[in-house]
């Protein structure tokens, strides 16, 4: 585990592939739409700023868990009720 003002350069590495990998999705998105490509990207900046505070809110919650453990309790608990 990191401190909090060390990055690894896997670390860089993987967060810079991400980015790229959304970023191709938002230029098919704008490519198909002419001239409102504007809107395209704003929708995609939306989502992406919307999971972003999504994130943030778990993690600022329960700082001390893994991000695919949060996915596990969240998943669990939202789906409960009709898995039971």
């Amino acid at each position: 585990m990191t401190t909090a003002n060390s990055l690894r350069i896997s670390e860089l590495a993987v967060c810079l592939s991400l980015f790229e990998v959304g970023s191709t999705t938002l230029f098919l998105m704008g490519g198909e739409a002419k001239q409102d490509a504007w809107l395209a990207m704003l929708a995609g900046a939306l989502a992406g700023l919307l999971l972003l505070l999504i994130h943030l809110g778990i993690h600022h919650q329960e700082p001390d868990w893994i991000c695919f453990c949060c996915f596990v309790v969240i998943w669990v608990k939202s789906w409960e009720p009709y898995l039971t």
